[in-house]
């Protein structure tokens, strides 16, 4: 019938043909009986299909898709924790924090309460990482390491921007040990010849 139809041919995988036959059924017959549930099921076969070939940013579009048509399907909190997880987890490989993060703002902002609650639990790791790094800072402040402290605090905003315990580290840092930051323009030549027109020279010479 027109409802098995489109429901056989995604669980084959043939996921353009079925997505056809449904917006079809959705234009034509948008009440048939077991037409939305038939839908869910179908974006939730897709997505986990994109994920098992390692397409993980389509996966997770899909499962908003899917959040958007039935936010209390059964199985989408699963889902969403497997595949968005993974994508943070390969982002934090790289170090790309600020990639990361976007990935559980979608988690937070897409997903219903119920599906988002994986996201919380990610945000308390990335804030007790970001936490650790400060308590590395303070450790090397008291051991006056005011510079690897200073990289240390710049670790934990990498981590977690918003982190409140960042701001004293730096303050006292500041206190303690203010220094200035100059950019240049050239680096500086390892041996640099007796000249007054060469900026890069100049700064690389004895007074």
């Amino acid at each position: 019938d027109l409802h098995s139809f489109p429901t056989r041919r995604s669980s084959d995988l043939k996921f353009d043909e079925a997505y056809d036959y449904f917006v079809r059924l959705k234009s034509a017959y948008p009440k048939y009986p077991g037409l939305n549930e038939a839908i869910a099921s179908y974006l939730e076969q897709n997505a986990l299909a994109l994920y098992q070939t390692k397409q993980h940013d389509r996966a997770l579009a899909l499962l908003i898709t899917l959040s958007q048509h039935n936010p209390t399907y059964p199985t989408l909190p699963d889902d969403v924790n497997k595949v968005a997880s993974d994508i943070i987890l390969r982002y934090l490989h790289e170090g790309n924090y600020a990639a990361a993060r976007r990935v559980l703002d979608v988690w937070k902002s897409q997903f219903a309460t119920a599906t988002a609650k994986g996201a919380t639990d990610w945000q308390q790791r990335f804030e007790q990482a970001a936490e650790r790094q400060i308590a590395e800072a303070n450790r090397l402040v008291e051991q006056k390491q005011y510079i690897p402290a200073r990289k240390s605090v710049s670790r934990a905003l990498a981590i977690w921007p918003t982190l409140d315990s960042a701001k004293p580290v730096l303050d006292r840092i500041a206190r303690e040990f203010p220094f200035v930051t100059v950019g240049v323009l050239e680096t500086s030549p390892r041996q640099a010849p007796r000249r007054i027109d060469d900026w890069a020279t100049l700064r690389a010479s004895r007074l």
